[in-house]
């Protein structure tokens, strides 16, 4: 994204939900999520974790965006500007927190739609022990490979500014091409394996929502089944995204103008609605959680919570 007119409009569709974002955050992190225990509100905690994350990538994406627009960097630009290095770190950084803030959201919806078969009925099923076993471990992947993916592309940003390249040219083009495409592959199945958990939490969301038809948490499983169904087309237009940018640019490069359009709009866009649904669901009285029916399930499934 070189043209200045890019740069400006990136920016701008951003910078829209970035600010809204930041108060959202300081809104929901002044209200209490209650024990920590109680499933009915652990929901809460992620969407906490999701939103603060969110507005960090963000912040971080508008600071290199407009530093890459006032500066003119070459791929072998070089140690000695500080401006460079601040544009590489800050944007290696923001992919791990990127990664991590997809993870929250993705366990916000899904102990969400737990508290929802909660308020119905004492569902402590195998089925949902063995699919919170597979959540948690696909959340610990999700983390790993992207402390994997950052200390990949740490070594390509260090190796690439400090080794001297007069007498290894080649070497040095093999050993970051090596690494790049290691890290774009990983980072492609983080995207995939965000996908596949997307389709879990739609599935579980929906299944959920049945329960409820017709009664007074009708509408609250509305809006949570919405954010399912956005959350999974976010995840399909990232996949695709991530998947033509890594391994085949030159493929995208005659439309990168309406891809750096679509982009915020499917991605950052779409992410800021869920989160907003999140937080009316944590806020606004009509569609919360009966309490008293919550815990008294949860009483009942206790042992298996524990």
């Amino acid at each position: 994204m070189s043209s200045p007119l890019l740069y400006i409009l990136n920016i701008t569709l951003v910078g829209l939900v970035t600010l809204p974002a930041i108060v959202l955050t300081g809104l929901l992190f002044r209200r209490s999520t209650g024990t920590r225990r109680d499933p009915s509100r652990r929901w809460e905690t992620f969407t906490k974790a999701a939103i603060g994350l969110y507005s960090l990538v963000h912040v971080l994406y508008l600071i290199t965006s407009v530093i890459g627009a006032t500066n003119d960097f070459g791929y072998y630009y070089g140690i000695n500007n500080g401006y460079f290095v601040a544009v590489q770190f800050l944007s290696i950084v923001s992919l791990l927190f990127s990664h991590l803030y997809e993870a929250a959201i993705f366990l916000a919806l899904f102990y969400l739609a737990r508290a929802l078969n909660l308020a119905r009925a004492d569902e402590t099923s195998r089925r949902y022990r063995i699919g919170r076993k597979w959540a948690l471990g696909a959340v610990i992947w999700i983390c790993l490979g992207s402390v994997v993916v950052m200390s990949i592309s740490l070594s390509i940003f260090i190796q690439r500014s400090f080794t001297e390249r007069h007498n290894a040219e080649m070497e040095l083009f093999m050993s970051i091409y090596n690494r790049s495409m290691a890290s774009a592959i990983i980072n492609l199945i983080l995207c995939v394996t965000n996908l596949g958990c997307a389709i879990g939490t739609m599935v579980y969301t929906a299944k959920a929502r049945k329960k409820v038809v017709g009664d007074s948490l009708q509408k609250m499983s509305t809006l949570m089944l919405t954010c399912a169904i956005l959350w999974l087309i976010r995840n399909v237009w990232t996949v695709i995204f991530t998947f033509f940018l890594a391994f085949a640019p030159y493929f995208i490069s005659g439309i990168m103008v309406w891809a750096n359009v679509i982009d915020p709009i499917l991605n950052s866009w779409i992410t800021f609605v869920i989160l907003a649904l999140l937080f009316v669901l944590a806020t606004v009285e009509k569609y919360a959680l009966p309490r008293a029916q919550v815990k008294e399930d949860h009483r009942k499934s206790i042992d298996v919570e524990a």
